[in-house]
């Protein structure tokens, strides 16, 4: 059942993925209507944690959404369940400093996508089914179930859009850390050090499934992670 629900899922992402960027009330239904795809097969009683890989979820827009480490205390600067990374309520992030030290945080999670609306921000409120767009009345879709569907924000790339392979592979393992049911992973690359295929496998060990862009460039060569052995790996053409 959840390889169904997590096909149906995405294939509502690949649909929206081929639409314009600048989005308008033409396009709002595909957000409107994604319970026909996913939400209404979900039973009442299969909660489902959503690991969104990326570049980060805009805070306030799916708010009801999002899962809540029960073991972390919000703002308090402390890391209350000891995993590495401080405040981390809703997610985390993994980025650089200026020294190119890796660091890990719960905090400022805004999404960095060089996109208007964001990257990772439109593919959670598809997993939502939660309208969009700010100058539109809120609009949920028919099984709209935030106690079932929740959504777990973990950034790893930013306006650069550079795949850094470190960064990848702690949000992988951090993903499995926190024992979510699968993952989007709406990036991707033909190249990489071993620790990012070591971690996603980690992950396939785990049962967590992976739901991978097929790529946009047209390309025959192997796309990661959607090249890996078990991945749901979905294109979509308009």
């Amino acid at each position: 059942m959840k390889r169904l629900i997590v096909s149906l899922l995405i294939l509502s992402n690949s649909i929206f993925a081929s639409l314009p960027w600048e989005l308008d009330s033409t396009y709002a239904t595909y957000i409107m209507d994604t319970d026909y795809f996913y939400m209404t097969l979900l039973p009442e009683n299969y909660p489902v944690v959503v690991g969104v890989i990326g570049s980060g979820v805009e805070p306030g827009v799916i708010d009801d959404f999002l899962y809540v480490n029960s073991n972390e205390i919000a703002n308090n600067g402390v890391d209350d369940d000891g995993n590495g990374i401080i405040d981390d309520v809703s997610g985390a992030r993994f980025y650089f400093d200026g020294n190119y030290n890796l660091l890990k945080s719960g905090l400022n999670m805004a999404d960095e996508s060089i996109h208007e609306e964001g990257h990772e921000t439109q593919v959670a409120s598809i997993i939502a089914s939660q309208q969009l767009l700010a100058d539109k009345p809120m609009v949920f879709g028919v099984s709209y179930k935030p106690d079932k569907i929740k959504i777990l924000p973990i950034q790893f790339y930013t306006e650069d859009n550079v795949l850094y392979d470190s960064r990848q592979a702690e949000a992988t393992n951090y993903a499995v850390s926190m024992n979510v049911d699968l993952i989007t992973a709406s990036y991707g690359d033909y190249d990489q050090q071993q620790i990012v295929p070591d971690a996603y496998e980690r992950m396939l060990n785990h049962g967590i499934e992976i739901v991978a862009s097929a790529g946009n460039n047209s390309k025959t060569f192997a796309y990661y992670p959607c090249a890996y052995d078990r991945a749901i790996c979905v294109g979509g053409v308009i």
